[in-house]
């Protein structure tokens, strides 16, 4: 199975443990990115992925480029021009402290990428998959542009197209638009989608939004709202601290019941960049593998928990590790 995602490589400089940012006189730096994110697990997983992305010709960009290499990601449609990367900072929070993010974007080479410049046609030659986040269209104007015309190419050539709406308000604030009115064209499109009832003010119009605060309220008014779509999964957390809670996940297939994963505690978080990837990763290896949704969906948040547990934006794990917490392995025990 071949997957392909659009989406913007980042610089991640994070403070070190629970420090505020720049509190301590250094960070720690890495790439992430939430598509990458997504594809770095499926590569792990044994599938065939390419990343569709821009970096910026020398220094930081070829670190980044490396990273790609680094992780399995196929790199064949990641163009390369002069100009600067993207950064985003990071506080990770504790107790009852959230975590916190800033982005440096603006004029990256991605964001200044011009659509055209993607031949959509030869990127999806061969593709079983293509996967979307709202993050892309949210970075600039242009990036936009590049998301609605990967999402109208994939339904010509009918390869499935995933959209995880991931809202990033900062971002959103940052480029002056619309997010309803920028997302619909994706939303059209969309077989799969990842959004809870917190998103409904980003992907249904006010007029549709009626009862949309319950979880079968939403899926009924997305349901009707995109008549493409297929599969509705949603996702969540439960508890008071920034590092202590319980993950639920659900799905629903257009015309049938809900089905809830199984919840998981994650205690004593040590990361919560990326989690969300891990499941979105773990939904999609799923289904292309052709599983029945309970068990995707349980594979799913598995993922996600082990995400918590390792610094970074990957989920460096195997399946067989995260078949191990869906079979309820003690952590306990040595692995030797």
């Amino acid at each position: 199975m071949r997957i392909v995602a659009l989406g913007e490589l980042l610089l991640r400089l994070r403070a070190p443990g629970a420090e505020r940012l720049l509190q301590a006189p250094h960070l720690e730096a890495g790439f992430g990115g939430s598509e990458f994110n997504v594809l770095a697990c499926l590569s792990r997983w044994g599938m065939s992925t390419d990343y569709v992305s821009a970096l910026p010709q020398a220094g930081l960009g070829n670190a980044a480029l490396a990273t790609l290499h680094a992780h399995g990601v196929g790199t064949r449609f990641v163009q390369r021009a002069e100009g600067r990367l993207g950064l985003y900072f990071l506080e990770s929070g504790s107790g009852v402290r959230a975590p916190r993010v800033l982005y440096d974007r603006a004029g990256s080479v991605f964001a200044l990428s011009a659509p055209a410049t993607f031949d959509w046609e030869a990127i999806l030659a061969g593709a079983h998959w293509l996967h979307l986040s709202g993050i892309t269209p949210a970075v600039s104007e242009t990036a936009a542009a590049t998301a609605v015309a990967a999402a109208r190419a994939a339904q010509a050539a009918n390869v499935p197209l995933s959209l995880d709406i991931n809202m990033r308000a900062q971002l959103w604030a940052l480029s002056g638009r619309d997010p309803l009115a920028t997302l619909a064209p994706l939303l059209a499109h969309a077989r799969v989608v990842f959004a809870t009832p917190a998103d409904a003010p980003v992907c249904l119009p006010a007029a549709q939004r009626a009862g949309s605060e319950s979880a079968a309220g939403f899926a009924a008014a997305i349901f009707a709202h995109c008549p493409r779509l297929e599969l509705l999964v949603s996702a969540g957390k439960r508890g008071a601290s920034a590092t202590d809670f319980t993950l639920f996940a659900s799905a629903q297939r257009r015309g049938a019941a809900i089905i809830s994963g199984r919840e998981i505690v994650v205690a004593a978080a040590i990361e919560r960049i990326g989690a969300g990837d891990a499941l979105v990763a773990g939904c999609l290896y799923g289904l292309l593998a052709g599983w029945p949704e309970q068990r995707w969906l349980d594979f799913a948040l598995a993922a996600q928990a082990l995400k918590h547990t390792i610094p970074g934006d990957i989920n460096l794990v195997s399946r067989e590790e995260v078949e191990a917490v869906v079979g309820g392995v003690s952590p306990l025990r040595v692995q030797r």
